[in-house]
Parts: structure tokens; C-alpha cells; sequence
């Protein structure tokens, strides 16, 4: 477990993210904790910079290998790809493949 200092980042990344990322105050505390377990205050910033407003789906990305800026492009009607998969509107592998065709028009 993380110190308080470290929660306490996480906390000020997620509310000034907005309540799609935290909720209501009284979830902030169980929320910051689950980032806590799953990544240092620096990824969290990354991940909620995405739109990824969900610990456990930006774990499924990293370990999918995809990064924060893989899927902070938006992607329809101006929600980040980031914000779609947490959200559950589009799936891992589509997600990936949507990715690939960006990644190769762009030459990166």
C-alpha cells in the first residue's frame, strides 16, 4: 500500500480529472486506492489524461501492451478511445485493431 502522500496524489489527479473519474467524494478514497495498486501517480495522470477512468481497464491496456497514448486520440463523437474502452463501447480487439490502422496511416 501506498503512503498517505502518494493517495493524496492520486486523489488531486482524479478530482481534477471531473466525476466521470472519481465518482462521488464518498468513492475517492476506494478509487485512489484501486489506481494505487495498479500504478504510480505518474501512469495514473497518463491513464485519466487518455480518458481512462477505469483502474482495472487501463491494466487490461498495459498489459495488452498498448499505451496512455495509444489511446488518447479521440475517437467518435469527441470520446478518446481511452474513455470508449473503459466505458465498455468498443472492445480490447477492436480497440487494438483501430490502433494498428492509426499507426500505420500516420507511419509511427
Amino acid at each position: 500500500m501506498a503512503n498517505d502522500s502518494t493517495l493524496e496524489t492520486i486523489k488531486q489527479i482524479l478530482t481534477a480529472a471531473g466525476p466521470t473519474f472519481y465518482g462521488s467524494a464518498e468513492q475517492l478514497d476506494e478509487l485512489a486506492a484501486e489506481w494505487d495498486d495498479r500504478f504510480a501517480p505518474a501512469a495514473v495522470r497518463l491513464w485519466v489524461d487518455a480518458g481512462c477512468f477505469d483502474a482495472m481497464r487501463a491494466e487490461q491496456l498495459a498489459e495488452a501492451d498498448v499505451l496512455p497514448r495509444d489511446v488518447a486520440p479521440t475517437w467518435r463523437d469527441g470520446m478518446q478511445y481511452g474513455y470508449a474502452f473503459a466505458n465498455g463501447d468498443i472492445s480490447l480487439d477492436k480497440l487494438q485493431a483501430e490502433i494498428a490502422a492509426l499507426r500505420a496511416e500516420y507511419d509511427v
